[in-house]
């Protein structure tokens, strides 16, 4: 998973209405969640960020390109 699709991925998890832009309340809802969030509400939003098709569950491709980018830049 590159760079770029992993923040793709990020951006649509804040854009909560899908309107392609980041509100300011959706930034705040975000960043509470990423910041203060519960384990279960950050277990979700990594979840959201990580499954490329925005899909209730990650394929086997999904899993193996998030640890062969998080392996490479280690």
């Amino acid at each position: 998973m590159t760079d770029d699709i992993l923040m793709d991925r990020v951006f649509k998890a804040f854009d909560r209405d899908n309107d392609g832009q980041v509100s300011m309340l959706e930034w705040v809802v975000g960043l509470n969640t990423y910041l203060r969030g519960t384990l279960d509400e950050k277990i979700a939003f990594a979840f959201t960020c990580y499954s490329l098709k925005g899909e209730k569950h990650i394929t086997r491709e999904e899993i193996f390109q998030l640890l062969k980018s998080s392996v490479l830049k280690v």
